[in-house]
């Protein structure tokens, strides 16, 4: 059973694995997938695998101002009128 929870705005996925262990996914990060023992780690690993996800992304693009923002502070486009 997968459940889903927002952590700085985004949307992140917990699933059970066979195993026991808890399996973390940003959708709107790719990349960002951990593991945990216990689904009350899952808060804690998901923020530093974002934080480290930034990190990486601006020493690899150091000028790069994604447009990643998380969907609570999206706001639509205004389209301008002539």
């Amino acid at each position: 059973m997968m459940k889903e929870f927002e952590v700085e705005g985004y949307k992140v996925l917990v699933e059970r694995g066979e195993e026991g262990k808890f399996t973390i996914t940003v959708p709107s990060l790719p990349g960002i997938i951990g593991q945990v023992d216990d689904e009350k780690d899952a808060h804690n690993e998901i923020r530093r695998l974002i934080g480290r996800y930034f990190v990486e992304l601006t020493k690899k693009k150091p000028n790069l101002k994604p447009d990643v923002a998380p969907q609570s502070e999206k706001k639509p486009t205004e389209s301008v009128k002539k």
